[in-house]
């Protein structure tokens, strides 16, 4: 699953940039990987980050 949105406040300055606070995005995060070791029988779970600024 790709979450499509992120922390950029660095480019919030450019008009039609969305960017999320800290809070929500980790919120998030922990939520989505709750859920899947919950729904699964997986016990490892890896994130990748495919953006290299962050």
């Amino acid at each position: 699953m790709a979450v499509t949105y992120g922390l950029s406040p660095e480019h919030a300055r450019s008009p039609g940039t969305v960017t999320s606070p800290i809070r929500v995005l980790t919120e998030l995060a922990d939520a989505i990987c709750g859920e899947y070791m919950r729904a699964t029988a997986a016990r490892n779970l890896l994130i990748v980050n495919g953006h290299g600024g962050n």
